[in-house]
């Protein structure tokens, strides 16, 4: 409550303030390192630092401008809502042929992916060939066995342990 003067008189009025809840973290010490590895794709949550931050190539400006109208002021539509994209692929078998580097995923068989956590969850529970969503509608189709049997190779070669 806020009291305030209005032509003499004393009045107390109410206000509700709103704490913005970022669906894309700024940059702070918060900002997690947590990822996912599916074969050779590195799935991580997007963050303001990525699309901001240093790039090393002029190619990382044309890749990265994608992902720029998420990281300004939109606001999670759930507690523990993520923008999960692709920040690297490992060349190997799961991999060949798709460029989904700085691409938003959107569905995994149909399901929107809500977080990271999720992502991991759809991808245990899927066998066979899993279709995968990106920005612009770019459809990636995984064998999840095969990817599986993949992951432990890629993680050793990315020095990622478990």
């Amino acid at each position: 409550e806020i009291t305030v003067l209005r032509d003499g008189k004393k009045q107390v009025k109410k206000c509700t303030l709103h704490i913005f809840d970022w669906l894309v973290q700024r940059i702070d010490d918060r900002i997690s390192t947590e990822h996912f590895v599916l074969g050779g794709f590195v799935f991580l949550p997007l963050n303001y630092w990525h699309v901001h931050g240093s790039f090393t190539a002029p190619d990382d400006v044309i890749a990265k401008r994608n992902l720029i109208p998420y990281v300004h002021d939109l606001e999670k539509e759930f507690e523990d809502q993520q923008i999960i994209i692709v920040s690297e692929t490992v060349p190997n078998v799961t991999t060949t042929g798709y460029n989904v580097i700085n691409f938003r995923l959107h569905t995994v068989n149909g399901t929107e992916v809500k977080n990271l956590k999720h992502l991991k969850q759809l991808c245990e529970n899927t066998t066979g060939i899993a279709k995968f969503e990106f920005d612009y509608n770019t459809l990636v189709l995984i064998d999840m066995n095969v990817a599986m049997k993949n992951t432990a190779v890629v993680k050793e070669h990315l020095g990622i342990s478990s």
